[in-house]
């Protein structure tokens, strides 16, 4: 019987390898070889638990920034070659699903926790964590990042999604991770129909909020979500800072 390498396994060897250099006390020299790689992206590469295959050249900025012996960098470059090997050509990133999603499931969504639970379960399937999550539609989409406080309401609280553009991303990111390309397209309509249907029945329910803040929670929750929106670029920081203004005036 032929073994079948698991890529998922083979990425956690190659990570390992990377941990065990010098990552954080030459970090900057690092930075100075990756210079367009963000830090976010340069750590999931020591990270063994990372279900992530970064491209090889981050691999081998890494080994040199830390001033690795050649065959340090040979064994490098042998086990991103085994992670190649073990995903076999299919074009599924590690931590993908292999097999189809099933668009029936997308036809039972009725209501806000079935369709954060798709989400969720979406996220899953493409073996990305929140902070990866967020650093992918960031790269997707550079004017619709979603910041991880609201990837964390979204995908671990129940909060149903607001904001179509962020959301349409988000599931771009994940479809594209999951499914053959020329599917993408279908499941996203699928998903952004069902979101309509849930978002409208909903709407009732959308404006009582699931915990009652006070007025000093709540201005810290918007400053937090401003400054979060500010950095990433988001466009939504106008609106929030307006929210902050009015909160304020309350008082």
């Amino acid at each position: 019987m032929t073994h079948t390498p698991d890529p998922v396994a083979a990425i956690r060897r190659l990570h390992h390898q990377i941990r065990g250099f010098s990552v954080h006390s030459d970090l900057w020299r690092i930075q100075r070889e990756l210079p367009d790689v963000p830090h976010d992206v340069l750590s999931t590469a020591w990270d063994p638990d990372s279900p992530v295959l970064l491209e090889k050249r981050i691999y081998v900025g890494i080994v040199r920034g830390c001033h690795g012996t050649q065959q340090q960098l040979d064994q490098v470059l042998n086990l991103y070659e085994a992670v190649k090997t073990a995903l076999d050509g299919t074009g599924q990133p590690a931590g993908a699903a292999t097999e189809p999603l099933s668009t029936p499931q997308f036809d039972k969504i009725t209501s806000r926790a079935d369709f954060t639970a798709v989400l969720s379960q979406l996220r899953q399937k493409a073996g990305l964590s929140l902070r990866e999550t967020h650093q992918a539609t960031k790269e997707f989409d550079p004017s619709h990042p979603t910041p991880r406080s609201t990837l964390s309401d979204w995908l671990r609280h129940g909060v149903l999604p607001q904001q179509r553009p962020e959301l349409r991303v988000l599931l771009q990111v994940f479809l594209c991770r999951i499914v053959a390309p020329t599917d993408v397209e279908q499941h996203l309509e699928d998903l952004m129909r069902a979101w309509d249907l849930v978002r409208r029945a909903d709407r009732g329910q959308i404006i009582k909020p699931a915990i009652q803040l006070n007025q000093a929670e709540l201005l810290a929750k918007l400053t937090r979500r401003h400054r979060e929106a500010y950095e990433c670029g988001d466009i939504n920081h106008h609106g929030l800072a307006e929210a902050i203004r009015i909160v304020e005036d309350l008082g």
